[in-house]
């Protein structure tokens, strides 16, 4: 505001000295019109000045909404990225985890076969001792019927 008064002083002065150079004095009616006359230039620069300050901070408020739009694109599509880095590192672990329970079914698999075989060779060696003890008591009882049919002799 002090720069304009100090341009309006200026140009009155500049005004005076341009009627002056015309070869007379100005009159009052004179010095008052050159007077209006900076007095509007003044309140046109005055208006000028807010058009262009109210159009910067239109400019400024357009950018503005692109920045957070920008802004907000970036948080989300960084968003994005680690909720994607989070998924490719869930896959990753269930497929570990996934070959880690395979491995323990195999194992379990073969543990049951081995258990199988153990109860089928466990039944058929329970199958033979049962015959032979089928068969052991059978000669034991002709045996003892045997010794008892003949007398003892001493």
């Amino acid at each position: 505001s002090s720069a304009l008064k100090e341009q309006r002083n200026k140009a009155a002065q500049i005004l005076t000295q341009l009627a002056f150079s015309a070869g007379h004095a100005p009159t009052v009616e004179d010095t008052k019109h050159l007077e209006d006359e900076v007095q509007r230039a003044t309140e046109l620069a005055w208006r000028m000045r807010r058009e262009v300050e109210q159009q910067v901070e239109t400019h400024r408020a357009r950018q503005k909404v692109p920045h957070e739009a920008v802004t907000s694109a970036k948080r989300h599509d960084r968003h994005d990225l680690e909720e994607q880095q989070l998924l490719q590192k869930r896959l990753e672990v269930e497929r570990e985890l996934k070959a880690a329970q395979e491995a323990q079914l195999e194992s379990l698999r073969d543990t049951v076969t081995a258990v199988r075989r153990q109860v089928y060779q466990a039944t058929r060696e329970n199958t033979e001792l049962r015959q032979t003890l089928a068969s052991q008591q059978e000669i034991l009882r002709q045996l003892q019927s045997s010794t008892m049919r003949e007398p003892v002799s001493l």
